[in-house]
């Protein structure tokens, strides 16, 4: 039985999981600062005989179970993980350093944990890590037969040190989940990732913000091709380009989550290469946030929509504005699987919204959508306030985007000429001179009606 933590330490807990388990170790010297105090002088008052650093484990109760079972150390004379513990400082300043030097914490912990005899650590995450210990770690790694997720984003893992880490995890036994997230792993890190896929049993890899391109992108799709178990890759704020991305959606295969959100680089070219690959892959999850999707590109996907298994759709910050919004639209009775739909940030004003919510409404052909994200768009009165699509309880028209004074303007002006015409009868029209000036530059003349003052 693992004992709770102590009373004086829970309510500064910020992790989602309060009772930590004894198979979990949290190595995050970002989380370790000045309030480390408090939490060795809790420790302190609560009875517990030597005090652990909050940054290292929750408490010493979540370690314990780990030490009791694991069977290191004892006459075999393997290095024991409670020994490391003990010698660690205890002040803040001190433990901070002990972490960032080769003979601190990595070397002097995280290394026998995992190479212990009969370790249960299971999950394991570790950040700002300098090169040194990143070495370390892979060495340890290899001998390690444990861990199911590790997760080493924000740490100095690029070059020589990628490459090791890499061969470190080929063959790995358990592993299932790994996190590279904000390492300059660049394009040589990632294929080398790449390249060992197919001997684990990785399912989830996540290599965001890791400076990976087009290259790494045809290693993953070599592996994806072959005998990988891989189910979900995020590849979010990298430098992929239409090229990476079409190589991808080749090899599709069984994943089942892709994310390509703050690739700058797509453009429209990708996504009809990806909305080509849809009706034959698995994929159950694609984001294409940020991606340049324009409303050609809502018309390839739009047409494999139906023919897909994709029950998540994310196209938020993509300014297609109503066309793309509408080919999107037309198609939603037919989507069976389609449940979540992300148009936040497109530019989508009232046309586009009135074609939305005729499709929600369509009794004939009921789409299975259940939310649609429209905020940060471009949606006037008729569509806020709980009118018009806002009244949908699937639709998120929350927070719009404010029009410039000139959208206003020229909207008012519009209106006014619409009016005019509409009575038969001419009406002046005050016309800014800046108006005036561009359409006389444009060679349309200076007025928006045919009595037009300036």
């Amino acid at each position: 039985a693992v004992p709770p933590p102590l009373p004086s330490l829970e309510p500064h807990l910020a992790f989602k999981e309060k009772w930590a388990r004894p198979t979990d170790c949290l190595y995050e010297s970002h989380t370790f600062k000045e309030c480390g105090a408090a939490f060795l002088s809790d420790q302190a008052s609560g009875g517990v005989p030597a005090p652990k650093p909050f940054g290292l484990v929750v408490d010493h109760s979540r370690l314990q179970p780990l030490l009791a079972s694991s069977g290191a150390g004892g006459s075999s004379g393997a290095p024991r993980p409670g020994a490391a513990l003990r010698d660690l400082p205890a002040p803040c300043a001190s433990f901070v350093d002990a972490m960032r030097r080769e003979d601190g914490a990595a070397s002097r912990l995280l290394a026998p944990l995992l190479t212990a005899r009969g370790c249960l650590l299971r999950r394991l995450s570790a950040r700002h890590l300098d090169r040194r210990s990143v070495r370390t770690l892979a060495r340890a790694l290899r001998s390690n037969g444990s861990l199911d997720s590790l997760n080493l984003s924000s740490n100095m893992v690029y070059g020589r040190a990628a490459s090791d880490f890499a061969a470190a995890l080929a063959g790995h036994a358990s592993l299932t989940a790994l996190d590279l997230d904000h390492n300059p792993l660049l394009d040589g890190g990632g294929a080398a990732v790449a390249a060992v896929l197919p001997s684990t049993p990785i399912r989830s890899l996540s290599l965001c913000f890791t400076g990976v391109g087009d290259a790494a992108c045809d290693a993953l799709a070599l592996a994806l091709a072959g005998d990988c178990r891989l189910r979900s890759l995020r590849l979010s704020g990298n430098r992929i380009t239409s090229s990476g991305a079409t190589s991808l959606a080749a090899s599709l295969g069984k994943l089942a989550h892709l994310d390509l959100t703050a690739n700058v680089r797509l453009d429209g070219a990708a996504t009809a290469a990806l909305a080509k690959a849809l009706p034959a892959s698995a994929l159950r999850s694609l984001r294409l946030s940020g991606c340049n999707v324009d409303r050609k590109a809502c018309s390839r996907l739009a047409a494999a929509l139906p023919l897909s298994r994709l029950a998540r759709l994310d196209l938020s910050s993509n300014h297609f504005s109503d066309g793309g919004s509408d080919e999107l639209a037309w198609v939603l009775g037919g989507c069976g699987s389609l449940t979540a739909l992300s148009l936040a940030d497109c530019n989508i004003g009232d046309e586009g919204a009135d074609e939305l919510l005729e499709a929600l409404a369509d009794a004939d052909a009921p789409p299975s959508v259940r939310s649609i994200d429209l905020r940060w768009n471009k949606l006037g009165s008729t569509h806020q306030g709980g009118r018009g699509v806002s009244g949908d309880p699937r639709a998120d028209a929350s927070s719009q985007k404010q029009r410039t004074a000139a959208e206003r303007q020229t909207e008012h002006l519009e209106h006014t000429w619409q009016q005019a015409k509409a009575a038969g009868k001419p009406q002046k029209v005050y016309v800014p001179k800046w108006q005036r000036e561009a359409r006389k530059a444009a060679g349309g003349g200076g007025g928006t009606g045919p009595s037009a003052v300036g």
